[in-house]
């Protein structure tokens, strides 16, 4: 007996559950698929960089020279662009979006629950229409807003004051684009925190504002560094708003020159190959000057445990604060909105608003006009809501090797799993492009290959998700199933699934958004044999046709908003008649 005990010890000190086959070769084959994922698309993009050409099996550093040679000037002003609109993106989304999730769950602010409705608005467009959006409302020529400030103003003329083709106008539209992202990210740590050290730091004498500088944003820093991390990783990768308001004004960053160099005949993919790396580098310096600002620190004051959330009472300034956000929410959330919903009913676009041009006219024509209309959402709701799911189930059980095991693989396995963190879609989009277009897997113009994008490119998503939901568990939970004979699928649907439905729920309704408004990657992948919404809404972008554009983008926003709110409605009546049985 005393030989078993010390057997059996060493499995109990490392932590480690019995995993699916019990086999030690399962993680291993984890680790192998996960890398053949990752890394053999760019694996691709370094080898098409060092082509001679497309039609040439021989390699050369000709291409690096002619990006930081020849044309070293353009290949600095492509990264300069690309650089100060992410950066600058990046800022004014942290300093919006950490307002208000501060606002909604710090204060008591009238009416939070149907601001964060409101102020979530936008998050269901997809890039590009957010940069059509602000072209509707800020173009020199055509924009509502420079129609309103001219005559208050005094201004002649028929252009301006305000100008969104520039690049200060890409950043402020990047950023209210990417506001959410850091919103949801620090609302959910602010929702989380033990509430205990804030009280402490009041009852001691802090002030409000001493309190929030010296232990509420610390506590949060990594929520905060998690959402800039995201929305500056998004915005180094972002194509639709730089395409939409950057190249009418000759203002180009790397993705669009990427874009360029693969749509445009004869394609220039090897150069393409190289603007990817340097766009990858600039992505992967990012995830580490993250990793070493947390340093490694523990943040423990994460609770699971439900607790009362401090709030600060805003006194005589709660109206006024109330009315500002508002007002800012209108300006921000409501007008591009409306500015959409105007162009998709009226027959002709006006920077006045004219009720007797309101009509039905651009959805009925929207199938004539664009004949891939159905198959295109088909298959974007079909790809995405497979794609979620594949997620969701690949994290869960990523998530239990991830805790449960603590070795070498494991711990690879983690790390390979968030490399696509750091990786923007038009980046792994020419990866797989060079990847799938030659045997043995010829993928192109099939489903698959954007369904490699979409799995890939949000499987760090969903590890964060599950690993966040799982820690929650205690492993004797599935110990004792095991002991009392249940198998590993069994105890995997019937104890842990049940236990982190809510959150995994939540996760699948954020990557089935998201990719149904993914833009990025889909337009490079998207083909005529397999049109998806991205497709369709550059065809119609470059047919001018703005209502049709408008119109197509009000129905696609409407069916992914649906999908995504009968999940969660249905996933939280489960949750809680199971809470309540």
């Amino acid at each position: 007996m005393t030989r078993s005990a010390g057997t059996q010890a060493p499995r109990a000190r490392a932590g480690a559950a019995p995993w699916l086959a019990e086999g030690e070769w399962v993680p291993v084959l984890v680790l192998a698929a996960l890398c053949f994922l990752i890394l053999y698309p760019l694996y691709w993009i370094v080898e098409g960089s060092l082509r001679v050409s497309i039609l040439d099996a021989g390699y050369t550093l000709g291409w690096y020279r002619k990006v930081f040679g020849e044309d070293l000037a353009a290949t600095l002003r492509l990264f300069a662009n690309t650089l100060l609109l992410a950066g600058g993106g990046t800022a004014m989304a942290l300093l919006v979006g950490t307002g208000v999730a501060l606002l909604i769950a710090r204060t008591d602010m009238p009416g939070r629950s149907l601001y964060q409705l409101v102020f979530m608005g936008p998050f269901f467009l997809t890039p590009m229409i957010s940069g059509v959006c602000w072209t509707l409302l800020a173009s020199p020529r055509i924009g509502i807003l420079n129609a309103w400030l001219r005559p208050l103003l005094g201004l002649s003329g028929t252009t301006g004051p305000l100008d969104i083709y520039s690049m200060p106008g890409m950043i402020w539209v990047l950023g209210l684009y990417l506001t959410p992202y850091v919103f949801l990210s620090v609302a959910a740590a602010l929702r989380s925190i033990d509430p205990t050290l804030e009280e402490a730091s009041r009852m001691s004498g802090c002030s409000a504002p001493r309190t929030l500088f010296t232990v509420t944003l610390p506590m949060i820093k990594p929520a905060i560094l998690g959402g800039a991390l995201l929305a500056f990783v998004l915005g180094m990768g972002i194509f639709g708003i730089p395409a939409i308001l950057g190249i009418p004004a000759r203002t180009y960053v790397l993705s669009t020159a990427i874009y360029g160099a693969m749509a445009g005949w004869p394609a220039n993919r090897e150069y393409a190959c190289v603007l990817s790396l340097i766009l990858l580098g600039a992505s992967v310096f990012a995830v580490g000057l993250q990793r070493r600002a947390l340093g490694g620190r523990s943040f423990t004051t994460i609770t699971a445990r439900g607790s009362r959330q401090a709030q600060v009472e805003l006194g005589a300034w709660r109206w006024p604060i109330g009315i500002g956000a508002w007002l800012i929410a209108g300006v921000l959330c409501v007008m591009p909105l409306a500015a959409l919903l105007y162009a998709a009913f009226a027959s002709r676009w006006t920077a006045s608003f004219r009720p007797d041009l309101l009509t039905g006219r651009n959805f009925a024509r929207l199938p004539e006009i664009e004949p891939n209309l159905i198959p295109a959402l088909r298959n974007s709701l079909f790809l995405a809501a497979l794609s979620a799911t594949l997620v969701v189930v690949l994290a869960v059980l990523l998530g239990r090797i991830i805790l449960r095991r603590r070795d070498v693989v494991s711990r690879l396995i983690e790390q390979v799993a968030m490399l696509p963190v750091g990786l923007p879609g038009m980046v792994f989009a020419v990866g797989l492009l060079a990847a799938y277009i030659r045997p043995p897997l010829i993928l192109y113009g099939t489903p698959y290959i954007l369904l490699i994008a979409y799995v890939t490119l949000f499987l760090p998503v969903g590890v964060r998700a599950s690993t966040a939901s799982l820690r929650q568990l205690d492993p004797a939970l599935e110990e004792a199933g095991r002991m009392s004979g249940a198998g590993a699928l069994r105890r995997i649907l019937d104890l842990v699934a049940p236990l982190i439905r809510p959150g995994m729920l939540a996760a699948w309704a954020l990557i089935f958004v998201t990719l149904m408004k993914e833009f990025s990657s889909s337009v490079l992948l998207g083909s005529p044999a397999v049109p998806v919404n991205a497709t369709v809404l550059w065809n119609l972008w470059t047919l001018g046709n703005y209502g049709a554009l408008a119109a197509f983008e009000v129905i696609n926003t409407a069916l992914m908003a649906g999908v995504a709110g009968l999940v969660l409605a249905f996933g939280g009546r489960r949750h809680a008649r199971a809470r309540a049985a």
